[in-house]
């Protein structure tokens, strides 16, 4: 299991799959490995083997906030956003104060199209906090959406403002250039955050 955590941390998601499948064939009922697996599973894209592991563990550790929560990241890949929002709403249960089990809420609001009930999300966080990075990058987001672009300009230049050269702001930023044909500076915003992340 251990060993499986070293190659995770490495991204070398395959090696660490096989870790874990030794832990298991050694104790089946060894429930951290089926966890780590799942995690390692959610990084090689294998949503269902994920999924899988996942309420594995839910079934032992009922009250555990992170199983919902990466229950609920599972399914928001899935596409099966009511049930990644029921996952999301039971580990906000377990801890009504999670900044993060909160924005992946106002996410999947945004991917649900429910685009007011997303916007009062964020705008209610930036309210406690007028720089949490990833509602302001929501936000971004959802004026692009809704092709109001130099409202989006603003949200993500804040977002960047409070975390410079991230790289999935970098690639929004980029995303709102190219909506407005500016793509030169897409480009530029583009190739930085691949330079900055390879693995986006």
């Amino acid at each position: 299991n251990n060993l499986g955590t070293i190659y995770f941390s490495q991204r070398k998601y395959s090696e660490a799959l096989e870790s874990y499948n030794r832990a298991l064939n050694c104790k089946p009922n060894f429930m951290d490995a089926y966890f780590n697996r799942a995690n390692a599973a959610y990084e090689s894209q294998e949503y269902y083997r994920a999924l899988a592991d996942l309420e594995k563990v839910e079934k032992y550790k009922p009250d555990t906030l992170v199983v919902y929560f990466s229950k609920g990241l599972v399914l928001t890949k899935l596409r099966r956003y009511d049930e990644a929002l029921r996952a999301f709403r039971t580990a906000q249960a377990l801890d009504a104060e999670n900044l993060e089990v909160i924005v992946n809420i106002g996410t999947l609001y945004y991917y649900k199209k429910q685009y007011d009930s997303a916007r009062w999300l964020f705008q209610d966080i930036l309210r406690e906090n007028a720089r949490e990075p990833n509602s302001l990058n929501a936000l971004a987001m959802i004026a692009a959406e809704q092709q109001q672009y130099p409202e989006a300009m603003q949200w993500i230049t804040r977002a960047l403002s409070a975390v410079p050269d991230e790289p999935y702001f970098l690639n929004n930023r980029g995303y709102i250039y190219l909506l407005t044909n500016q793509l030169d500076s897409a480009r530029a915003d583009i190739d930085a955050s691949i330079t900055a992340d390879p693995y986006n």
